[in-house]
């Protein structure tokens, strides 16, 4: 997205914290050292994206 690409730091995205709840993980980020940012998932995609069973 344009916002993590253009700020501060262009092309710059980094985590800053993680939870995991109701099996969800939720991770939030920094973008372009300007925003913060939250991308959620469900436990079990991230576990099939990453081939853990």
């Amino acid at each position: 997205m344009d916002y993590e690409q253009n700020g501060f730091f262009n092309s710059v995205v980094f985590t800053c914290g993680l939870i995991i709840k109701d099996k969800k993980v939720k991770i939030y980020y920094g973008a372009a050292d300007k925003y913060i940012a939250l991308v959620e998932i469900e436990l079990d995609k991230l576990y099939k994206a990453l081939n853990i069973t």
